[in-house]
C-alpha cells in the first residue's frame, strides 16, 4: 500500500517487534542526506505555521504532580502542557549503533521522550520528545499541531532556545490514517544524535479512543550506517523505485532476522525520493504481512514533516489483518 507526497530527502530504517498488544522497535538509519532547501513546499503550503514565542520548560515537581511542564505561545494562544515519561519507549535492553564500514561504535539511548495532555486545549493528547531539541505533536479536534526544530545542529541548548522551534497546523483524520498531502519538513537534519522520536508521536496515534487495540510502542535496536550496505546499494533499488526497494530492504531485514534479530516489522525510512508510477510516494508497505517474517517490513521517506503520520499509516496496513499468530506471541496486532 503506497501514501502520497512530494519530494524526499534522508534515509532511516526502522524494525519494528510486537508482542501481545506492545509494539517493540529497532530503528537503524543510513546516512544519505539531500540538501532539503533545495526543494521545498511553496508559500501557500507552509503559511500555517510560526515560531514558537516564550517557550518554558519546569522539569520540577509542580501541583500538577507531573514530570515535565512545557508552556509557550503560538497562533495568538497560550499552550500548557502537563507530561510524564513514555514507559517503555526505548527498551533498558535497547541496542543503539553507529555503523562505519566495518567499525561500529555504540550510542547511549536516552529517555527524553514524554507523553500527556494540552490542560490549556481541552486536556487533548500530546506528544514531546524534549532531547537535543524539541519535536512533537499535539492532537486537537480537527487537526494536528506539529513542533519541529528550524534547525537542528546537535545544540545542548535547543531545547530552551523558542526561536529554534517552529509549530505548524496540519489538518488530518486519525480514521483511517487518510492519505492527504503532508508539509515538507525543511530542516537541516542532524544525524551526531540519533534519538527515535517520531516513534512517540505513532505511540501516542495508536492510543486514541477510536482505535482498537491499543499499541505499545518500544524501541529496541538503532543502528545509523554511515554508509549503504551493499544490499541496499542504489543500483539495485534503481534509484528509489518503491516496489523495488521494499523488495531488497525486506530481504535484508529477514536475513538479519534469520542471524539472530527479534523483531516483528522493520521500517526503512530513505531519503531517496521514493517513486513508483510518479514521484509523489511517501510510504509503502505490503498489506496483513505483520506476522511474516520475510514480508514484515515498510518503506517510509524520512525527510518531511508528516513522517509520524505516514509510518503510522504503513504499520497500520501492515496490521491489516489482527488474529496473526507465532509460535512466540499470543495475538499479535
Amino acid at each position: 500500500m503506497t501514501f502520497r507526497r512530494d519530494h524526499g530527502l534522508f534515509a532511516m530504517l526502522i524494525a519494528i517487534l510486537i508482542f501481545g498488544f506492545l509494539l517493540k522497535i529497532a530503528l537503524l538509519i543510513t546516512v544519505r542526506r539531500y540538501n532539503p532547501l533545495d526543494e521545498h513546499d511553496d508559500a501557500e503550503r507552509l503559511s500555517a505555521y510560526e515560531n514558537i514565542q516564550n517557550l518554558k520548560i519546569d522539569r520540577s515537581k509542580n501541583i500538577y504532580n507531573e514530570t515535565l511542564l512545557v508552556s509557550f505561545e503560538a497562533f495568538k494562544q497560550h499552550f500548557m502542557l502537563v507530561l510524564k515519561p513514555v514507559d517503555p519507549l526505548v527498551s533498558k535492553e535497547a541496542n543503539f549503533f553507529i555503523q562505519n564500514g566495518p567499525k561500529r561504535s555504540s550510542l547511549l539511548p536516552r529517555h527524553c521522550h514524554f507523553h500527556g495532555h494540552a490542560i490549556s486545549h481541552g486536556n487533548k493528547s500530546v506528544a514531546l520528545s524534549i532531547c537535543n531539541s524539541i519535536r512533537g505533536i499535539l492532537i486537537l479536534d480537527d487537526h494536528f499541531l506539529v513542533i519541529q526544530p528550524l534547525l537542528d545542529h546537535g545544540s545542548k541548548k535547543l531545547a530552551d532556545n523558542p526561536s529554534s522551534h517552529v509549530i505548524y497546523k496540519r489538518s488530518a483524520s486519525l480514521n483511517g490514517f487518510q492519505q492527504n498531502e503532508l508539509l515538507q519538513h525543511i530542516e537541516d537534519v542532524s544525524f551526531n544524535v540519533v534519538q527515535p522520536e517520531q516513534f512517540c508521536e505513532v505511540n501516542l496515534l495508536y492510543r486514541q479512543p477510536t482505535i482498537r487495540p491499543k499499541l505499545n510502542i518500544v524501541v529496541v535496536h538503532l543502528e545509523m550506517w554511515k554508509t549503504e550496505p551493499e544490499n541496499l546499494n542504489a543500483r539495485l533499488h534503481k534509484y528509489g523505485e518503491a516496489q523495488f526497494f521494499l523488495d531488497q530492504f525486506c530481504q535484508l531485514q529477514g536475513r538479519l532476522r534469520k542471524a539472530g534479530a527479534n523483531w516483528d516489522h522493520a521500517t526503512l525510512l530513505t531519503g531517496y525520493d521514493i517513486y513508483h508510477t510518479s514521484t509523489s510516494v511517501a510510504g509503502v508497505a505490503p498489506v496483513a504481512r505483520m506476522c511474516d517474517t520475510q514480508f514484515s517490513c515498510s518503506l517510509i521517506e524520512g525527510n518531511h514533516l508528516g513522517r509520524s503520520f505516514v509510518l503510522a499509516h504503513e504499520m497500520a496496513w501492515a496490521c491489516y489483518t489482527m488474529a496473526c499468530r507465532t509460535s512466540a506471541h499470543k495475538a499479535v496486532a
